[in-house]
């Protein structure tokens, strides 16, 4: 089964519907989520995850709630 944009965007909005925003859990899952797909991954999110994956390097690689919530509605629509 392909790792679909639907499937990473249900996935992460789940993240995100927290009072906090957890980088690392969320980094610690992109990076789990890229490795455990790595042959079957839209192209598309595999880009995003890598992305999300480093967030755990430095509050400069970091994306705000913003940014998240825009990733999650460019991978539903």
């Amino acid at each position: 089964m392909i790792y679909t944009k639907r499937i990473f965007g249900q996935e992460l909005e789940a993240f995100l519907s927290g009072e906090v925003l957890d980088h690392a859990k969320i980094s610690t899952w992109a990076y789990a989520t890229k490795l455990n797909n790595v042959r079957n991954i839209d192209p598309d999110v595999d880009r995003w995850l890598e992305e999300l994956g480093a967030m755990d390097m430095g509050e400069e690689f970091e994306l705000s709630l913003e940014e998240l919530m825009n990733l999650v509605v460019s991978a539903k629509s």
